[in-house]
């Protein structure tokens, strides 16, 4: 055998093994990140449903309803796609709630929250900042509590409007807007497919 036949079966047997234990680190890694996620997840939504100790996934994405009339999907409105809804219940598998992920774009970029319903009394039971690429100072004080704070015990049927029932932030109505805007039309998407049936 040549040297030269020699060299490149090395070189291609320690390509293909290179590749084979690259691939298995990138799918170790990203395992362990799903997890890591899904424990944060499970923090902040038993985090904003005060007495659950436990939930389960009602939706983890939603499709798009097609419009009835001549307007085509380009043309429409833009609607949030993907709803995860989650349903609170407490230590006797009652439920105490709903939270629900809203994804908004504001200033920077896109907010995406989590918020929480108490169903018994149809109000918000508080909301969490999940990420967001507002301006540093200004749009990001969303995330701050007094901003947040604001939303806790307001009833699900409020208008949700920056400067009528919600206090934006000075210098970012654009984030607050953002906010205020993405709750209430998930609130409404989400009561209506899982709020109380009549």
């Amino acid at each position: 055998m040549s040297n030269n036949l020699r060299m490149v079966i090395v070189l291609t047997v320690t390509a293909m093994l290179s590749g084979l234990v690259l691939s298995y680190a990138h799918d170790m890694a990203n395992t362990y990140i799903q997890r890591n996620e899904e424990a944060k997840l499970r923090l902040v939504i038993l985090d904003v449903l005060p007495g659950a100790e436990d939930y389960e996934v009602l939706a983890s994405k939603t499709q798009p309803e097609i419009p009835e009339d001549d307007v085509t999907l380009s043309e429409a409105p833009p609607t949030q796609q993907h709803i995860p809804v989650y349903r609170g219940l407490d230590k006797n598998g009652e439920e105490v709630g709903l939270a629900f992920i809203v994804e908004n774009p504001g200033y920077g970029g896109l907010i995406r929250l989590i918020a929480g319903i108490d169903t018994r009394k149809d109000t918000l039971t508080q909301i969490q900042i999940l990420e967001h690429k507002e301006t540093p100072g200004l749009g990001s004080k969303i995330a701050d509590a007094p901003f947040r704070e604001q939303f806790a015990g307001k009833s699900i049927t409020d208008p949700f409007v920056v400067g009528q029932d919600v206090d934006g932030i000075s210098g970012a109505t654009v984030s607050s807007k953002a906010v205020a805007d993405g709750l209430r039309t998930t609130i409404q998407e989400v009561m209506k497919r899982y709020g109380k049936r009549g």
